[in-house]
C-alpha cells in the first residue's frame, strides 16, 4: 500500500512541479522522451534504502521544511499586506447546515492524516514501548496538520485576493 501511495504522490507532486515550470516557461516541453522508464527508476531507487540509511535526510528535512513553511507563510503576509479576506469576512453560515459543514470539515481533516492513524504500529515499532509513540502522535499529528492547513489558507486566501485586486 505504502508503494501505491507513493506512486500516486509522486504522480500529484510531478504534476505541481510540471505546472510551475509551465508557468515560467509556457513553451517546456510536455513529453520527456523515456520519461517513465526515467521517473520509475529514480522511484523504485528512492524506495530501496532502509530508513537507517536515510535517517540523515530526515534530520535535514526536519529543520528545512518548517523554516520554509514560516518563511512562505510571512512572505505571504508581507506580501499581502495582511491576512487576507477570509479572516476579516463574516460568516455566512448559521444552525444546522453550519453544524454539518463543521462536521464534513471535521472529517475533512481526519481523512486528511487516517493514514498516520492506521500506520500507527509501523511508527510503534521503533519506541522502547508501545504507549512511548502515544504522547509524541497524540500532539504533532492535530497539531501539525492544522499549523499546515492555517498556512494553506492564508497563503490561498492571499493569494486569491491579490489576483482579483486593481493594480
Amino acid at each position: 500500500m505504502a508503494c501505491i501511495w507513493y506512486d500516486v504522490q509522486a504522480w500529484i507532486g510531478g504534476t505541481c512541479v510540471y505546472l510551475m515550470i509551465r508557468s515560467i516557461w509556457n513553451d517546456w516541453r510536455t513529453e520527456v522522451p523515456g520519461e517513465g522508464g526515467i521517473k520509475n527508476g529514480i522511484q523504485i531507487r528512492a524506495q530501496t534504502p532502509s530508513i537507517h540509511k536515510i535517517r540523515h535526510l530526515f534530520t535535514v528535512k526536519a529543520y528545512f521544511v518548517p523554516t520554509a513553511g514560516v518563511a512562505f507563510f510571512i512572505w505571504a503576509i508581507v506580501r499581502g499586506k495582511g491576512i487576507g479576506p477570509i479572516v476579516h469576512q463574516p460568516g455566512s453560515k448559521q444552525g444546522s447546515e453550519l453544524g454539518w459543514l463543521m462536521v464534513r470539515g471535521i472529517m475533512s481533516a481526519i481523512a486528511n492524516f487516517d493514514t498516520f492513524i492506521v500506520n500507527d504500529p509501523d511508527f510503534a515499532r521503533f519506541a522502547r514501548k508501545p504507549s512511548d509513540a502515544l504522547l509524541p502522535q497524540l500532539l504533532t499529528i492535530p497539531i501539525g496538520f492544522a499549523v499546515t492547513s492555517f498556512i494553506g489558507i492564508i497563503a490561498s486566501s492571499l493569494s486569491d485576493y491579490q489576483l482579483y485586486q486593481p493594480s
